[in-house]
């Protein structure tokens, strides 16, 4: 009897304090992703990924394209620019959810949430492309569709493990993500695509 009463009490604290602490909307995907088995897993990240692929190049063909040849050409210089760069977009991810958290800062949280979200998942999306594009080159092929498939594949099948796909992920999006912003910033390769680049063995 005193067993089933400390249970109900239990049941009764967790239901409150889930309540009183809901998930994020973000936390909630990712108990959903963790949820499903390893091939739903693998399914879902392949069909997300080449649903951003087709989006994006789809809507922004023009610096899509602009930013797969930079990060094709100078891959080495890509990545270095995008890794304190992704660092700095997760930074204002987190601080956006964390000033989400009250009445004053959702004002703040809106925009850093909103350009990061706008910019990351973009950025990460020409990493993976010019990933399958390097694969498509080697294997004979070199078409826009064909790079976007086998992207997707490559982070896909990672997904077989969380840690393999945090590490493929970190690679691909940090790519991209430099390759994004030197297109944004400077043009990237917009004077010469064919231009020879520095280190001048760095081309994918």
């Amino acid at each position: 009897m005193e067993s089933t009463m400390i249970l109900g009490s239990l049941e009764g604290l967790s239901v409150t304090f889930a309540a009183v602490v809901p998930l994020t909307p973000y936390e909630s995907v990712i108990d959903f992703y963790l949820g499903r088995s390893t091939a739903e897993q693998i399914a879902i990240v392949t069909a997300s990924t080449l649903l951003l692929g087709a989006v994006l190049f789809g809507v922004l063909p023009a610096y899509s394209n602009r930013a797969l040849k930079t990060a094709r050409k100078s891959p080495i210089i890509s990545f270095l620019i995008g890794i304190p760069t992704a660092g700095v977009l997760g930074m204002f991810f987190y601080l956006g959810m964390v000033l989400s958290e009250s009445s004053f800062g959702i004002f703040f949280a809106i925009p850093l949430v909103t350009v990061t979200l706008g910019l990351l998942p973009a950025w990460a999306t020409v990493g993976v492309v010019s990933t399958g594009s390097a694969i498509g080159t080697r294997l004979g092929t070199d078409g826009l569709a064909v790079s976007i498939v086998l992207g997707a594949l490559v982070v896909g099948a990672s997904a077989v493990v969380v840690e393999s796909l945090i590490v493929v992920g970190g690679l691909v999006t940090c790519l991209g993500v430099g390759a994004g912003v030197r297109v944004l910033v400077s043009g990237g390769m917009a004077t010469d695509p064919d231009q020879r680049t520095v280190p001048p063995a760095n081309k994918m």
